[in-house]
């Protein structure tokens, strides 16, 4: 009499391939890896300009100005509400944003060292942006 191969490993492994293959669709992330910021008002920026924030979920995320031009930034604090990205350049001028993941509202202080205000000897004044997160 001949034996015939066992079915049921084969069946089984190829249910548990299926099963396997199908969790990373299934799988969903935290947060978002990235948010488009449309500017609402602002001391310095157009209305209706954008700044793309990138890897987020990230210690060095990347910020891109409506200009074009874009640096990496430092992840300072995050919580299931809010998150606080700052940028301070070679000139000592700094840059806090602040993302707000429930309200989709984020806000931009801008400090610049080299200003209009530093050369006539006034106090600085900050800069600040708002706008909707997409």
């Amino acid at each position: 009499m001949k034996q015939g191969k066992p079915r049921v490993p084969i069946m089984l492994l190829l249910s548990i391939a299926i099963i396997l293959d199908t969790l990373p669709i299934c799988a969903q992330t935290s947060s978002p890896l990235g948010f488009d910021g449309i500017v609402s008002k602002s001391d310095r920026h157009k209305v209706g300009s954008k700044f793309t924030f990138a890897n987020v979920s990230s210690y060095h995320p990347f910020v891109t100005y409506p200009s074009g031009f874009g640096n990496e930034i430092d992840k300072k604090y995050e919580d299931d509400e809010l998150i606080v990205f700052i940028f301070v350049a070679v000139t000592g001028s700094t840059e806090i944003y602040y993302l707000n993941k429930k309200t989709k509202r984020f806000t931009i202080i801008e400090v610049g060292v080299h200003t209009e205000e530093t050369v006539a000897g006034r106090d600085i004044t900050p800069k600040v942006t708002y706008g909707n997160l997409k």
